[in-house]
């Protein structure tokens, strides 16, 4: 297939056990769905074909699951412990404007990437999209790359999802305090100490399933304790 040309079987298989195995270590609460914990072989099978998996990721710095969410979409983001260097003193209508994608599927079966929502027809079906991290999925993130006792943007901060063009803009950054959001960046500035890490969303077709209650006594983690550890 064109999405996969130059990579051989071995190094697809390789690609996919690395991701499955980064999936699997994800906390079950970071694997839930409709209250069902999905294992990484029901991801694969749902997902939109392994070509364009394996594709949407393929420019992301040392790509990471973060986590499967309650709209049925696996986040696979950047994977350093900052934001990318080429990223760094990008305005935020730069850097969403660098990263934004969305893919869908036309009327012939081919898949199609544009870079704005608009240029999708209506009724057509949105297979992944690329972009910077809601507040949300950067909080979530931050506390499982701490969990495993690696730092996540401490030293720069990264844009986070405002939207085409906002009036203000955010930026996301972990401190030993826990989770910090500015809200009243300029959107139009670049700042030096700020970047932009980004995320794909693919999006699942999952089937329902009966809700499995997660294991009883997975360790929660305070943040500030998760913080501490690398101190």
């Amino acid at each position: 297939m064109a999405e996969t040309k130059g990579l051989e079987s071995k190094e697809i298989d390789r690609k996919l056990a690395e991701l499955g195995q980064q999936y699997e270590n994800l906390p079950e609460s970071y694997r839930l769905n409709g209250g069902v914990v999905r294992s990484w072989e029901e991801v694969l099978t749902a997902a939109p074909g392994i070509p364009h998996l394996l594709e949407s990721i393929k420019d992301l710095t040392k790509p990471r699951i973060y986590s499967l969410n309650e709209e049925g979409q696996l986040l696979i983001g950047d994977g350093c412990g900052e934001p990318p260097k080429e990223t760094l003193g990008l305005t935020y209508n730069e850097a969403r404007n660098l990263v934004t994608k969305i893919s869908y599927i036309d009327t012939e079966g081919k898949i199609v990437t544009v870079k704005d929502r608009k240029e999708v027809p209506a009724g057509a079906q949105v297979i992944s999209e690329t972009g910077l991290l809601y507040r949300k999925e950067h909080y979530g993130a931050g506390v499982q790359f701490y969990r495993e006792g690696r730092g996540f943007d401490r030293r720069y901060s990264t844009w986070l999802e405002r939207g085409k063009n906002p009036s203000q803009a955010s930026m996301g950054i972990w401190r030993q305090s826990g989770h910090r959001v500015q809200d009243s960046a300029f959107p139009n500035i670049p700042y030096e100490e700020n970047g932009a890490r980004r995320v794909v969303r693919i999006n699942l077709k999952l089937p329902p399933a009966e809700p499995v209650k997660a294991e009883v006594g997975e360790r929660r983690w305070s943040v500030r304790n998760l913080l501490r550890r690398l101190i």
